[in-house]
């Protein structure tokens, strides 16, 4: 049986066994977030899609894919689903347009299968490079904001408005933790403590489970769906 060092040539890339070990651990906690976030996106009121079974499906579909990226590929890149896809999905595709969310999963598949034959084709590449890099940025600035807004919302800082779409929606304690969290999460973001900015996934839903759900008065992660 080959050594992790043989099979993966650290040593040949000029890195260790160690030093790997480290940046899978801070990889995982920086993209923890997406096991709970994708589920709650997912499984948002009238979508149908239940909080326990898009949590298993996260959870493995991160799992397969980012070991099969390792093993063979052979590339440090974790894979877990896109955050602002999931959203597309759910508020336009889903509740939007009341599509079933049987048939919109459909639709991912079949997209999938035709993204992976324009990616092995290089038309891919190709489409990207012919989209102004101006778009490239908008769009990705765009789906940011919509992922805050949600987030915001989520949180109960903002809240419905029919004279201007949105307001404040007051101060509670689940927003006192938000503010906490999004001033952590500023502070360690910074480039002289990008290395602890692992600690902000870690904070605030540490914290969170000691607060009442807004649902079921019970801490969210202690509830059950």
């Amino acid at each position: 049986m080959r050594k992790p060092d043989g099979y993966f040539k650290i040593a040949e890339n000029g890195s260790t066994v160690k030093t790997e070990v480290l940046a899978g651990l801070t990889t995982f906690l920086t993209m923890s977030y997406i096991i709970v976030v994708n589920p709650a996106i997912l499984s948002t009121d009238n979508s149908g899609i239940s909080f326990s079974g898009a949590l298993t499906a996260t959870v493995l579909v991160s799992a397969v894919s980012s070991i099969l990226m390792g093993l063979v590929a052979n590339l440090p890149y974790a894979l877990a689903p896109g955050m602002g896809i999931n959203a597309f999905f759910t508020f336009s595709i889903v509740i939007g347009m009341g599509i079933p969310w049987q048939t919109a999963l459909g639709a991912v598949f079949l997209s999938g299968i035709v993204f992976l034959i324009l990616t092995i084709t290089k038309v891919r590449e190709l489409i990207v490079l012919a989209i102004p890099e101006c778009i490239r940025y908008g769009v990705a600035a765009g789906i940011g904001l919509f992922l805050a807004l949600i987030g915001l919302k989520q949180a109960g800082f903002v809240a419905p408005s029919p004279a201007t779409l949105i307001e404040f929606g007051g101060f509670s304690p689940q927003v006192v933790l938000f503010l906490i969290g999004l001033f952590f999460t500023l502070h360690v973001s910074f480039p002289a403590a990008a290395n602890d900015s692992r600690l902000r996934h870690l904070a605030g839903p540490g914290a969170r489970r000691f607060l009442p759900d807004r649902k079921h008065g019970k801490g969210k992660f202690q509830s059950s769906r």
